[in-house]
C-alpha cells in the first residue's frame, strides 16, 4: 500500500482552502444584506408599535440610540419598546428635505409623525426607505441620493 506524500496532502489542503474562500466570498454579501433587512424591519416594527401606542392618547417618541431602537410613551423614563439592532449596521432617521438626522421622532395622538427616511448602512452598502408620517407606510423603492 502506498501512503499520501506530503506534497499530495498540501495540494489537497490548498484546494479545500480555495473552495472555502470562494464560498465565504459568495455568502458574505447575503449576510450583510440580511442584517440590513433585519435592521430595517426592527425599526419599522418599532414605528408601528409607536403608532399603536399613540392612538391610545399619549404622545410617543421614537429614537435610534447606540444601536438600539427605543419608543417612549409620554414623558416616561423607561422605554416601552427597546430593541437591539444587528451588529455592524448603522441606522439613522433623516429629514427627507434636508437629509439632516432626526434625533427623536414624535408621534401624535392621531398616530401621525413627520415623513422620514430610514437610512440603513453596513459594510455591504447603504439603503434608504421613505416612510410616510401620515400612515407609517414604508415605500418599497430606494430613496435616491441628491
Amino acid at each position: 500500500m502506498r501512503a499520501f506524500t506530503l506534497l499530495e496532502c498540501m495540494a489537497a489542503v490548498a484546494l479545500l482552502a480555495l473552495t472555502a474562500a470562494t464560498v465565504a466570498v459568495r455568502v458574505s454579501p447575503s449576510v450583510e444584506s440580511a442584517r440590513m433587512d433585519d435592521a430595517r424591519s426592527t425599526v419599522l416594527d418599532a414605528d408601528a408599535r409607536a403608532r399603536v401606542l399613540a392612538s391610545r392618547g399619549a404622545e410617543v417618541t421614537l429614537a435610534v440610540v447606540d444601536g438600539r431602537v427605543l419608543v417612549w410613551v409620554g414623558g416616561g423614563e423607561s422605554p416601552a419598546v427597546d430593541r437591539w439592532l444587528p451588529d455592524g449596521v448603522a441606522v439613522s432617521l433623516l429629514n427627507p428635505d434636508s437629509r439632516e438626522a432626526i434625533a427623536k421622532l414624535r408621534v401624535d395622538r392621531l398616530s401621525q409623525s413627520p415623513d422620514y427616511i430610514l437610512s440603513v448602512e453596513s459594510a455591504g452598502g447603504r439603503s434608504g426607505t421613505l416612510v410616510a408620517g401620515l400612515t407609517g407606510y414604508a415605500f418599497a423603492e430606494e430613496v435616491s441620493e441628491r
